[in-house]
């Protein structure tokens, strides 16, 4: 046995999480490109086989690591949606995600590099609901046209998030500059887009 993890002992249930725990040290320590059938089972100390009858293949555990990583990002986003007025809770929502990329890179490189569909995947996550209410109550006190989509907006506000970090963490921005700054400066001339006119600053 290697790595000094204990092969996954117990129900189906228990093993797979064990291998899903694993494998997420894996892609943290060394990337995603070190993740296999084969340094999965040495890190766990099991047989391939055992690794593919858990999950079907690695396409089956591919799902159970994005999905574990979307419900973490979930969390994120949750938390940053509290009682704010919307424009605060929208921008709390860039800045939650900024903060699950920097504090869970592997998770976010799961879902980057993967062919995961996140947007589709969190639409049956409670924050995703939580940040489109923030969309149509901005709508509702009169801070975003009403003509606007909600989704349509919160994709765009999301996709540009989404590309900023990446290049953040692609080391494309200079180093020592504020990136979080520079996250907030392009959300708000996003939002100041779907305003109204006399709304914008």
């Amino acid at each position: 046995m290697t790595g000094g993890v204990q092969p996954p002992l117990g129900d189906v249930a228990t093993r797979r999480e064990a291998v899903v725990v694993a494998a997420l040290s894996i892609v943290g320590e060394s990337g995603l490109e070190a993740l296999s059938a084969r340094s999965l089972a040495k890190h766990c100390g099991v047989s391939t086989m055992a690794i593919y009858s858990l999950f079907g293949g690695m396409p089956g555990l591919y799902e159970a690591l994005a999905a574990r990583a979307t419900d973490l990002m979930n969390t994120y986003i949750l938390d940053a949606n509290s009682g704010l007025p919307p424009l605060d809770r929208l921008r709390g929502f860039g800045l939650a995600y900024r903060r699950f990329a920097l504090e869970h890179p592997a998770a976010f490189e799961l879902l980057t590099r993967r062919g995961h569909s996140l947007v589709v995947a969190m639409r049956d996550r409670p924050s995703y609901a939580a940040y489109l209410a923030a969309i149509e109550q901005g709508k509702a006190e009169g801070l975003f046209r009403p003509e606007l989509d909600a989704r349509e907006f919160g994709d765009i506000l999301w996709a540009a998030a989404h590309g900023m970090l990446t290049f953040e963490l692609s080391g494309t921005y200079p180093a020592g500059e504020d990136h979080e700054a520079r996250l907030m400066r392009g959300f708000d001339l996003l939002l100041a887009a779907g305003m109204p006119v006399e709304q914008r600053k």
